[in-house]
Parts: structure tokens; sequence; C-alpha cells
């Protein structure tokens, strides 16, 4: 049993509501922007997230290694700060917890806190259940594996 199937175990004996992740997050994919467009990239001051940052800095992130511009920007939307991007490639089910406005690359999937769900949802839970999530993640994509 792991911590949080412990915890839930304690703290909630009669179980916990099931939701899709949808009905609590804005679910988007990260992006590159163009490399070969310097107005990107030049004097960039948008934190832009990739595996490298996880692998360096840690799975809570407050600035990136790579910045890119409002330039880059697709419809002027950022990921809001308190998300979390989740890999859903290459190295499925790394996990980490973005505490600033940013963009992730393509590698990621952003989760984004729906706006009628802020009183009920703690980021920092769900950041711990990602490990969770990351295993099953890794299971699933090996079964898709052996099963193709």
């Amino acid at each position: 049993m792991s911590s949080v199937e412990a915890l839930v175990s304690e703290l909630c004996p009669g179980g916990v509501q099931f939701v899709e992740l949808q009905e609590v997050f804005d679910i988007n994919n990260g992006y590159s922007p163009s490399k070969y467009n310097q107005d990107f990239w030049t004097d960039g001051i948008i934190p832009w997230f990739r595996l490298e940052d996880i692998r360096k800095n840690g799975r809570v992130l407050s600035d990136s290694i790579q910045h890119v511009t409002p330039q880059a920007v697709k419809k002027g939307t950022l990921f809001p700060a308190n998300s979390i991007i989740i890999a859903t490639n290459a190295t499925i089910g790394e996990h980490a917890l973005i505490t600033v406005d940013s963009l992730a690359n393509q590698r990621f999937t952003v989760l984004s806190k729906k706006a009628n769900r802020s009183a009920e949802l703690d980021m920092k839970f769900m950041f711990h259940y990602g490990f969770i999530l990351g295993q099953w993640c890794k299971k699933i994509r090996t079964l898709k594996v052996f099963h193709q």
C-alpha cells in the first residue's frame, strides 16, 4: 500500500469520490515554439519547461533553464502557476509542480486546476498523487507495447 493509499484509508475510511481528471483540470499539451524564429527566444522572460528542468532542478519548479518571449505564446495564454506537468511520451510519468505562470514543451501534458475547483483541490496532494499516476502510465504503456 502506498503512503497516499494509507492516508486515504486512515482519513477517509468510507472512501473518496471518484472524479475524472477532466472534471477538475483543464488539460492541455505543451508545445515548442519554433527554434528558427529568434524573436521567440532572444531575451525570453517566460519559463519554458523541459525534462531537463526536472532532472537538474527537481520536481517543484519556479524557474526553467530556457525562457521564451511573449511572442512565442500561442493565443497569449500561459499555463497558470500551480499546474502539474507530466511527461506523456519517452519518459512517461515524470512530473513536476510548476509554481509560476509558464509554458512547457510538447513532451508534457499540463494539468491546471479549473477555477470552480479551487477550494476543493490541493495541488500539492495532486503532485504527490502524480507518482501513482506515473506508475499507472508506465504500466499502461508497457501493456500497449506488448499487445501491439
